[in-house]
């Protein structure tokens, strides 16, 4: 009756060591997961700052360029730095042709390999 009772007291304490393992490991993992989660919230935080300060100079620029290069705004330059624009003489313009397009290859030729 001794080795039964061993026996079963054997298997209660490893049910015991398992189950303990089992929830401090699944406790560890649960720990680890919540940093895990707050790590990405905080670099999610950091990247949507930085994506609206971006949108935030893009828009700046964007308007900066529209007056720049409004029409209004090109005729005072112009006038400004008295800029003499003029349409260049035609016998100052040299006119490239666009090279020909080489024929293509034929699309469904297949290669013999001969046997040496």
């Amino acid at each position: 009756m001794n080795s039964r009772h061993n026996a079963v007291r054997a298997g209660t304490i490893a049910k015991v060591v398992a189950l303990s393992l089992f929830l401090g490991g699944s406790g560890v993992g649960y720990v680890f997961q919540q940093g895990q989660i707050h790590r990405l919230a905080e670099q999610r935080i950091r990247n949507e700052s930085a994506l609206y300060e971006l949108d935030q100079a893009r828009a700046g620029l964007k308007l900066e360029l529209e007056k720049g290069t409004a029409e209004v705004q090109l005729r005072r330059n112009l006038q400004k730095y008295r800029s003499p624009l003029a349409k260049p003489d035609p016998r100052g313009i040299i006119t490239l042709l666009e090279p020909a397009l080489e024929p293509a290859l034929e699309p469904h030729r297949e290669l013999k390999l001969v046997n040496q």
